[in-house]
């Protein structure tokens, strides 16, 4: 029997997802048209950006937030039910984000907003400043900057379990491997950079540059994972010894 206080939160937990879920809508279709409009325009950098628009980070980043709050509004909506079909989703979700919120989804947004601003401020033309006078600044900000607040609000909002070091370090990995994998065949073999300041390091930078990413994605998980356990206590250990079970 579900109390009232759980009921009252899991309603306000519908209300945020739903309401995440509506504000990268009309993001998404104010992007669109900002796109629209470089692209009919003769602007020197629009071929290059339309073109290596999912070798951006924060395409990446976008994708993965948008996805997961997703689910979690349909998981949320399902879960009013007692279909059995519903049931096997919801559990299939938990699961799910046990395994991405935390080792994946919030260092992927930590670096988002720190790599961008970071080297905004100190070389803009070398994070595509060009692109300001067709994408507004709340736009900017809503895929560099507001993307922070709504995770935390939902580390806040909502308990999540937390996977064990191994797991948690592997998806991780797995994320920056991915990406490091995507952009780094098509900027050597076809010279098509997602970002300026890639394009002007030499080799030796180049080195030196994806551990150190490697790193402060690492960085992001371990604040990340013990912050979790600070504020969600003894809950976070609930699905560590069936994660180890699936892993074997």
């Amino acid at each position: 029997m579900i109390n009232r206080a759980d009921s009252i939160k899991h309603h306000c937990v519908t209300f945020f997802h739903g309401s995440v879920v509506t504000y990268y809508v009309i993001v998404d279709f104010h992007m669109s048209q900002a796109n629209y409009q470089l692209y009919q325009s003769n602007h020197p950098i629009t071929k290059m950006f339309l073109s290596g628009n999912t070798q951006f980070f924060t395409t990446w980043n976008q994708a993965l937030h948008q996805l997961f709050f997703l689910l979690s509004f349909l998981q949320d909506i399902l879960s009013y039910s007692n279909n059995e079909n519903y049931v096997k989703f919801c559990s299939w979700f938990d699961e799910f984000k046990c395994k991405i919120f935390i080792p994946v989804l919030m260092p992927a947004t930590f670096m988002t907003m720190i790599n961008y601003w970071a080297i905004h401020f100190m070389a803009p033309h070398l994070m595509l400043a060009d692109l300001q006078i067709f994408y507004p600044p709340w736009l900017n900000h809503a895929v560099h900057t507001f993307i922070t607040p709504i995770i935390l609000g939902e580390f806040f909002i909502t308990t999540h379990n937390i996977p064990t070091w191994k797991i948690g370090f592997k998806y991780a990995t797995i994320l920056m491997a991915s990406y490091a994998g995507w952009i780094y065949p098509l900027g050597f073999f076809l010279n098509q950079w997602p970002y300026p300041f890639l394009e002007v390091l030499t080799i030796t930078r180049h080195i030196l540059f994806c551990p150190l990413m490697f790193i402060h994605g690492y960085f992001w998980y371990i604040v990340s994972r013990c912050a979790g356990n600070y504020i969600y206590g003894d809950y976070s250990g609930i699905n560590v010894e069936s994660s180890k079970k699936k892993e074997k």
